[in-house]
C-alpha cells in the first residue's frame, strides 16, 4: 500500500512540475511579444557607399553624426539603420559596389555614375540619380616648376582614374587651353598617393608634375607647400555639378519610401551644413569642422580651406539636367563612353536627352 501511494504522489507532482513549467513558456512568450511591441518594428538597413576621405561626400559624415543630432543621427530621425562602406573612387563604386550587389544607395560623382551606366549597361548596372550632393569642388595641383598649362606638355599628370569627374575636367582644361590632351602623360593614381608622388624628387621616375584631385586633398598638398594651385574646378567649369547619390534602381522601386526617408535625412545634412558655414564662429561651425577632420582625417586648417571651394545642394533643377547633357555629350566625345553605348547592353536610350531625362528621378526628394 505504501508503494503505491508513494507513485500516486510522484504523478501529482510530475503533473504540477510539468503544469508550472507551461505556465512559464507561456509568461516569457507573452513577455517576449510585449517587448517586440513596445520596440517596434526592426529599423529598415540600407547599405551606403562613398569615396574615402572626400569633403564633397560630407553630408553623409553630417548625417550619421551623433553629436550633430543630440545623441540621434539624422538617418536614425527618420527610422534607418545605415551602414556605410568606403571606395577608392566612383568607378569602383559602381563597377565593385552596385554591380555586385554590395550596396543599395551611394554618394559619388555624376562622372562616374554615367559612365559606368552607360558602358556597363542596364542589364548589369542598374541605377539611377535621386539627389545632387555638391557642386565644383575639385583642385589641379601643380610642382613647383608648372606655371601653366603648356607647361603640362611631355609632363606626368594624374588623375584618380577615367571613370571619374576629376578626369574629365582635366580633359576641358587641356582642351581649353589649346593642347592635345594626347600630348600629357595621364596616370591614373590613388588620391590617397598624389603627394607622395608629388613629393618625390624631380628625377624620379614616379613623379607627378600635376594633379586633380576631389577636396581636401588638393588643399592638403597645398597647405603643406607641396605644390599650388593651377586651376580650380571653378575655373575650368563654373558652378559645374560634381556629386551625385544614385541608387539601385530596383531597390528604389520596391522601396521608395525607404529611399524618400533617406534623402529626407540628406537634405536636413545639408540644410546644416549651409547654415553652418554662415558663421566661422558659430558652435556649428565648429562641430562641422570637427565631422570634416574625423571624415577626412584632415586637419582644421586643411578641411577649413577645402570646404571654401565647394558648394552643397541636393536639388535636382533644370540647370542640372541640363548640365548632364554636357557631361554626356564631353564623355562620348573624350572616348570615356562610346555612342553606341546608348542602345547597348539592356540600355534603350534614344538620344543623350532621352538618357538625361530618364536617368534623373526627382521623384524621391
Amino acid at each position: 500500500m505504501l508503494s503505491i501511494g508513494i507513485s500516486d504522489w510522484g504523478v501529482r507532482m510530475d503533473k504540477k512540475l510539468i503544469a508550472l513549467a507551461v505556465t512559464i513558456v507561456i509568461i516569457a512568450a507573452g513577455l517576449a511579444a510585449a517587448l517586440v511591441l513596445t520596440q517596434g518594428p526592426a529599423e529598415p538597413t540600407v547599405r551606403v557607399g562613398f569615396i574615402a576621405g572626400d569633403i564633397h561626400h560630407l553630408p553623409y559624415a553630417v548625417a550619421n553624426d551623433l553629436e550633430i543630432g543630440d545623441g540621434t543621427s539624422m538617418f536614425k530621425i527618420q527610422g534607418l539603420n545605415v551602414t556605410g562602406k568606403a571606395y577608392a573612387n566612383g568607378g569602383a563604386i559602381m563597377q565593385t559596389g552596385f554591380k555586385n550587389k554590395e550596396i543599395d544607395i551611394a554618394y559619388l560623382g555624376a562622372a562616374p555614375a554615367i559612365s559606368q551606366h552607360l558602358n556597363l549597361g542596364k542589364s548589369s548596372i542598374d541605377t539611377v540619380i535621386v539627389a545632387q550632393v555638391n557642386e565644383e569642388g575639385s583642385l589641379l595641383v601643380a610642382d613647383p616648376t608648372i606655371d601653366s598649362a603648356s607647361d603640362l606638355v611631355g609632363k606626368r599628370v594624374a588623375t584618380p582614374g577615367p571613370a571619374t569627374i576629376q578626369y574629365l575636367l582635366l580633359k576641358m582644361y587641356l582642351n581649353a587651353s589649346g593642347i592635345n590632351p594626347s600630348d600629357v602623360d595621364i596616370i591614373d593614381l590613388g588620391a590617397g598617393l598624389m603627394r607622395t608622388y608629388m613629393e618625390k624628387s624631380l628625377t624620379d621616375s614616379d613623379h607627378i608634375s600635376a594633379f586633380i584631385v576631389w577636396e581636401p586633398v588638393g588643399a592638403d598638398v597645398v597647405e603643406a607647400g607641396v605644390g599650388h594651385v593651377l586651376a580650380t574646378s571653378h575655373d575650368i567649369w563654373p558652378h559645374h555639378p560634381c556629386c551625385v547619390i544614385a541608387v539601385d534602381r530596383s531597390f528604389a522601386e520596391a522601396n521608395p519610401n525607404i529611399v524618400k526617408k533617406f534623402l529626407s535625412a540628406h537634405k536636413d545634412a545639408i540644410d546644416w551644413i549651409n547654415a553652418a558655414e554662415e558663421s566661422s564662429t558659430s558652435a556649428e561651425y565648429a562641430q562641422l569642422i570637427t565631422t570634416a577632420k574625423d571624415f577626412t582625417a584632415k586637419n582644421d586648417s586643411v578641411v577649413g580651406s577645402a570646404l571654401t571651394r565647394v558648394s552643397y545642394s541636393y536639388n535636382l533643377t533644370e540647370i542640372f539636367n541640363d548640365s548632364v547633357i554636357t557631361f554626356t555629350e564631353n564623355l562620348i566625345a573624350f572616348g570615356i563612353v562610346q555612342e553606341v553605348a546608348l542602345t547597348s547592353n539592356g540600355n534603350t536610350y534614344s538620344s543623350i536627352e532621352d538618357f538625361a531625362e530618364k536617368y534623373v528621378d526627382d521623384q524621391y526628394l
